[in-house]
């Protein structure tokens, strides 16, 4: 009877081992003892691969994905302990079966519980013993990687990237949309991430993100967002921070490119600002606008009453050496002429303005149609006078008239005016200069052709360094303290010249300056 029963549990066992056509990695020397383990192995349907040394045993461990590893002699190389600490990761990433025979145990002194060993088999028991315990173990391993399996099938089906982290931020989860994201373009993407640090996985430029992500999970934040360079660009990054009931070391990251969606509530806030800015400055323009009408109708008014009563007055006064007060009556005349023409100066100014402030503050119809690129130049100018007034001098190198291009004239100021911000905020920073040379800026023609015109934008400041230079156009981008700029400037305005068909570029030597090139499609284009 009891050979029946362990014939039947034999052959449960075989077709186990069968089924699964899986593989057992042995580790021992040759011996009758090995030899019975692989004969056993082998009736079972296991595949047996062995090897004398730990070490190589454990390179062949990811390639050749066995089910079990049984450890029966160990080398000179590394001890049991060694090995059972050396598999402690691996084995929580791809379940694996972990037996040692009672000479591994000698040879290892002392086998310790918390070594994850799965099983002892001794010399002394039976064939059929060592068979079911080798097939219970495999059903085991194998249940647990169909688990494993299942998860990794939710956690694919996930549309954002996932990944489960410990809290010294090695990597034990990942769905694809994770490989997605870090630009893993491999079948077996979780070989080359889990188990290794987040840094490893998202790469040494994403030093700083990785910091902060620990620095996150260790003050228990639940989410944590910045910078990371992903697929060699810049990008915002947002990353949602959950603790596992399960295992409370561990926390599911949920990571986002937020990019352009941060972009898009930062330039749709931005709009919304210079609709308020606008309206603000129509209306202040307006009620600028009725007072200085006053102001120049009388001044114009004096001027023709004082144009009149002069003579009247010089008559009265011919041959004598008449004063008024301490000046001769010619000087005081001169004086009056002067105050009023400087009246009328000053009126025309305000009109200026107040006509560029109702032109800047209409928010664009986004038509782009042909328009005088001087005038947006001028109007740029005129917004920007009270920067460059107090930081540079400013030298406008263009002809009296410039071929027409494709744009919107409110836009390409606005590219103008944030150039010629960057350019005075550059000025400021540089600490010293020498008494021959003062700060200076410069807005001339670069080039001219039948199709385009560039025109180019230059300042001797400090200039940019050539790591920077592919940096500068990015979002968020900025050289600027903290609270000092958004780092948008430069990105929006590449965005507008591109959308005329145009381009925004740099040409800069650090320590020599820097020229930013407004490159723009002629609205009159001669074939």
């Amino acid at each position: 009877m009891a050979d029946a029963v362990s014939e039947n549990k034999l052959q449960t066992s075989q077709k186990v081992a069968a089924t699964a056509r899986q593989g057992i990695l042995l580790l021992g020397r040759d011996s009758d003892f090995t030899k019975r383990i692989i004969v056993i192995s082998e009736s079972l349907g296991f595949s047996v691969l062995q090897v004398k040394s730990a070490s190589l045993a454990l390179t062949l461990i990811a390639d050749a994905d066995p089910v079990l590893f049984v450890i029966d002699t160990l080398g000179h190389d590394l001890s049991l302990e060694d090995i059972c600490y050396a598999m402690r990761i691996p084995r929580q990433v791809r379940p694996l079966g972990l037996l040692v025979t009672e000479q591994a145990g000698r040879d290892g002194l002392a086998v310790n519980e918390e070594w994850g060993i799965d099983g002892l088999v001794t010399a002394d028991i039976s064939d059929e013993q060592i068979a079911l315990l080798f097939s219970q173990q495999a059903r085991v391993t194998s249940l647990q990687r169909r688990i494993m399996d299942r998860e990794n099938e939710i956690l694919d089906s996930m549309p954002n990237a996932l990944i489960e982290i410990s809290g010294d931020t090695v990597v034990w989860k990942a769905n694809r949309a994770l490989a997605e994201f870090v630009g893993i373009d491999r079948s077996d993407f979780r070989r080359n991430i889990l188990g290794f640090p987040v840094l490893r996985t998202m790469g040494p430029s994403c030093s700083e993100f990785v910091e902060g992500l620990s620095q996150a999970v260790k003050t228990g934040e639940t989410s944590f967002r910045g910078k990371a360079l992903i697929k060699n660009a810049e990008r915002l990054v947002s990353a949602n921070i959950t603790p596992l009931r399960q295992n409370s070391e561990h926390y599911l990251v949920e990571l986002r490119d937020i990019t352009d969606e941060q972009q898009a509530v930062l330039a749709e806030a931005r709009r919304e600002r210079l609709a308020t800015i606008g309206n603000l400055a129509v209306g202040a323009a307006h009620e600028i606008q009725n007072p200085n009408t006053f102001s120049r109708v009388n001044a114009e008014n004096l001027k023709q009453l004082f144009g009149a009563l002069k003579p009247t007055i010089e008559t009265a006064f011919e041959g004598s050496e008449a004063k008024i007060g301490t000046l001769p009556l010619a000087n005081v005349f001169s004086k009056i002429d002067a105050a009023i023409h400087g009246v009328e100066t000053a009126s025309r100014r305000i009109e200026a303005v107040i006509s560029t402030l109702k032109t800047f503050g209409r928010s664009p119809d986004g038509t782009v149609g042909s328009i005088d690129p001087l005038t947006a130049i001028q109007e740029a100018i005129l917004l920007t006078k009270h920067e460059l007034r107090t930081t540079a001098e400013l030298k406008v190198e263009l002809p009296d008239e410039l071929p027409p291009v494709y744009a919107t004239s409110a836009e390409l100021s606005q590219v103008f005016v944030n150039l010629l911000s960057n350019a005075v905020k550059a000025l400021a920073d540089q600490k010293k200069w020498d008494d021959s040379e003062r700060p200076r800026i410069r807005i001339h023609v670069d080039s001219t052709t039948r199709q385009e015109l560039v025109i180019a934008v230059s300042d001797n400041g400090p200039g940019i360094k050539d790591e920077l230079k592919e940096r500068i156009f990015r979002p968020y981008y900025t050289t600027r303290r903290q609270g000092e700029g958004t780092g948008l400037g430069l990105s929006i305005s590449s965005d507008i010249m591109h959308r005329f068909n145009g381009d925004l570029s740099l040409r800069s030597e650090y320590g020599k300056g820097a020229t930013f090139l407004v490159n723009m499609k002629r609205a009159d284009i001669q074939k």
